[in-house]
């Protein structure tokens, strides 16, 4: 569509009320428009998420890298959507640019009463690259 702004992602989803609009259009025979007020946007577009990090990180004498080990729990939201698909993203960035002989990662995603994590700003790259370069 023209002119309608970024949304890091935001906008893939069908959403249940686009759904809906396009469901009436046929019945009806004709267009119809939906358009969500900022409010509502704000409750039910796909969000990103806060994460619970738990890791620890072995390294050598000399400072090289030998393994990472650790634990993330994740809200997902209210209900299983199109971002819940982030753990192996996550997963993956938490090696970034660095070797590392051993790595162990445990996702644990978890229910919420929020709206559903979506992929916004990097999809769980953001959480990864948080944990390996806070370490």
């Amino acid at each position: 569509a023209e002119d309608v702004g970024g949304s890091f992602g935001a906008k893939n989803p069908a959403y249940p009320e686009y759904v809906m609009a396009a469901a009436i259009s046929r019945l009806l025979k004709r267009p119809v428009l939906w358009v969500a007020s900022r409010s509502e946007d704000g409750h039910t577009t796909g969000q990103a998420h806060s994460a619970d990090l738990d890791f620890e990180i072995a390294s050598d004498q000399e400072g090289r890298l030998l393994g990472l080990r650790g634990k993330v729990e994740w809200p997902i939201g209210a209900y299983f959507g199109f971002g819940a698909f982030q753990d192996g993203s996550i997963s993956s960035h938490t090696m970034s640019a660095y070797r590392m002989p051993a790595l162990e990662i445990e996702v644990q995603p978890r229910y919420s009463d929020s709206p559903p994590v979506g992929f916004i700003r990097g999809g769980g790259r953001p959480v990864g690259n948080f944990v390996i370069e806070r370490m």
